[in-house]
């Protein structure tokens, strides 16, 4: 039937626009996933970097699963766990984050951004509140992100810190 309609006139033109319309419609797809995979992933740091019995739960080792791999997720437990056995916990905020490229390769993608961030460490005290141990810091960076799919799922591989200056 498709040879049948590639005959009549007009039909290679539309059926061309049809493959490169649904191209397009997936490149978008992916595109818009990865944006919300780091954007899932900063959000995820962010909220855990500062809970006081984070590093209690083993479990939360894999607290980043749904957009990282297990290297990953492995990784940022083991730095949020080192900070937090010095009782100090990041109290931070993405202030802006710009992407700036995506390159999608079929199963693997680079996404590169420029990231503002402010943070500062805390100590929990024995009375339930904080105090602060290091200032606040702005922090300017451009980052490149390797994504890789996993069962249709979109996770990060690698974060590339390409830059970074502090800001006033």
């Amino acid at each position: 039937m498709i040879l049948s309609l590639l005959y009549h006139k007009g039909t290679k033109a539309t059926l061309f626009s049809l493959l490169f319309l649904s191209a397009t419609l997936f490149a978008n797809t992916d595109t818009k996933e990865i944006k919300n995979t780091i954007l899932t992933y900063n959000q995820t740091i962010i909220k855990s970097a500062k809970k006081k019995d984070f590093i209690k739960d083993f479990k939360n080792i894999d607290f980043l699963k749904a957009v990282a791999t297990e290297k990953i997720s492995k990784k940022a437990y083991f730095w949020i766990a080192a900070w937090q056995e010095n009782n100090l916990y990041m109290n931070a905020s993405l202030d802006k984050i710009e992407f700036k490229k995506i390159i999608v390769n079929k199963n693997s993608a680079q996404a590169y951004t420029n990231e503002k961030w402010s943070y500062r460490y805390l100590n929990y005290l024995s009375n339930g509140k904080t105090k602060e141990a290091y200032p606040l810091t702005k922090i300017a960076y451009e980052v490149k992100y390797s994504l890789l799919k996993d069962n249709n799922r979109w996770k990060i591989s690698g974060i590339d810190i390409l830059s970074q200056k502090e800001e006033k």
